[in-house]
């Protein structure tokens, strides 16, 4: 997580906040992706499991 709260895992390609990517966003950063890993909530549910 950076300053800002943010859990982004391409900071560089960020442009308002992880939550607020576009699909087209997603995908140009991690491919064919079904979630979105970058958002905080989404990568807490990871770690309890």
């Amino acid at each position: 997580m950076d300053e800002k709260g943010h859990c982004c895992q391409q900071p560089q390609n960020l442009k308002d906040t992880p939550e607020n990517c576009k699909p087209q966003q997603i995908h140009i950063c991690h491919g064919d992706m079904e979630a979105h890993p970058c958002t905080c909530r989404q990568q807490e549910e990871k770690k309890s499991e």
